[in-house]
């Protein structure tokens, strides 16, 4: 029996590292699957802000039809989960906007339409799908 105990010994600390490095694992997957949520819970957030924007008379402060002239709120540019921009000039009817995920996991462009329906085009990175 004595014999026995150190290839015991060595098995349970074998199967423990495994099933650490198994939780460490799927903990990773699950935290990049929370920020690609989260960054997409965001944008669209700022999807409906852009279309209330552009659905709002310019007389009274708005784009009038329009998404030109319109900025993310300052409250809505960084969140835990990222960094919010407009991505270059969009034209009138659509609005072009990138995030940047923290903690370098990487990117996701997103095109809000006339409709104000948020379309994500691309994921780079980490949270690529």
């Amino acid at each position: 029996m004595d014999r026995n105990q150190p290839l015991v010994l060595i098995l349970t600390v074998l199967a423990f590292g495994i099933a650490v490095a198994a939780a460490i694992w799927v903990l990773g997957t699950k935290n990049i699957e929370v920020y690609r949520m989260g960054i997409v819970n965001d944008l669209t957030h700022i999807a409906s802000d852009a279309y209330l924007y552009r659905m709002k008379p310019a007389t009274l402060g708005g784009g009038g039809g329009s998404y030109a002239g319109y900025s993310i709120p300052e409250k809505m540019v960084r969140t835990g989960f990222g960094f919010y921009e407009i991505s270059g000039s969009s034209p009138g009817d659509t609005l072009m906007l990138l995030a940047t995920a923290a903690q370098n996991l990487g990117t996701v462009t997103a095109r809000v339409g006339p409709t104000g329906f948020l379309k994500v085009v691309a994921y780079t990175g980490d949270l690529l799908e």
